[in-house]
């Protein structure tokens, strides 16, 4: 099954591009002989999105702003809003990060390693819409 993350990118969060996660995510994976990193723009959008492929597995990354990010960060804020997570409805930026299905569990130090890039970007929020919490790796 696959599933989808969300990094909000507070005020604290550095100014973004889908160029620069390209670069940042190439850190993250240097050791990855198999990967196949490429920009595209998908059907129905305008936006520049960056396919991380593998043999039999790949990850879709966007960066997103506007008033549909500000929308969905005013509903993050309604279900899983707490006291230890400042406001978040004015977050009007985000990286969006679809997974592939992987039921053999083939990749999942990919997901682990993809969460971590996410979780230590600076000022973000990472929230996981199918289990309506955020997450953390500390």
């Amino acid at each position: 099954m696959s599933f989808v993350l969300y990094a909000l990118l507070g005020e604290d969060s550095p100014l973004t591009s889908i160029e620069r996660i390209d670069t940042e995510l190439g850190r993250c994976f240097a050791l990855e002989t198999d990967l196949v990193a490429q920009f595209e723009v998908l059907p129905f959008t305008t936006e520049r999105s960056l396919r991380l492929r593998w043999p039999n597995w790949a990850i879709l990354v966007f960066y997103e702003d506007g008033p549909s990010v500000l929308a969905d960060s005013r509903e993050i804020q309604r279900i899983a809003g707490t006291p230890d997570i400042p406001d978040l409805s004015g977050i009007g930026r985000r990286v969006r990060v679809v997974f592939g299905s992987d039921d053999d569990r083939v990749y999942t130090n990919h997901v682990i390693w993809m969460m971590e890039y996410l979780c230590g970007i600076e000022g973000a929020f990472v929230f996981d819409p199918l289990r309506k919490e955020f997450i953390s790796l500390t």
